[in-house]
């Protein structure tokens, strides 16, 4: 099922902190399987904070995260959140089809 075109405006304009993230690929082999809830986010990367109390930073350059909400599960590419989260908020989107290869 794909979701409606205002979730995924809402998803691209969401604020991350709190979130449950699984990073599902990156440039760095020993972060892939990571999991942790996000603590922080900037420009060029994610801050988590993982089941053994430990502090992972990862890039969101090549890299692919997942979190699931109200059942459903959701991809984000980093490549295309390098922006940090008040940024992303203010600016204004068009619509227009990706291709991430």
């Amino acid at each position: 099922m794909r979701p409606s075109h205002d979730v995924l405006g809402n998803l691209l304009k969401a604020d991350y902190h709190g979130t449950h993230f699984t990073v599902v690929k990156a440039k760095c082999p020993s972060f892939i399987g990571l999991s942790g809830i996000v603590i922080k986010e900037t420009e060029l990367m994610f801050y988590l904070v993982t089941r053994k109390n430990q502090m992972k930073m990862i890039t969101k350059k090549n890299a692919v995260f997942t979190f699931e909400t109200n059942g459903q599960l959701f991809t984000l590419f980093g490549n295309q959140f390098q922006t940090s989260a008040g940024e992303r908020v203010a600016k204004k989107y068009k619509d227009k089809a990706t291709v991430d290869l």
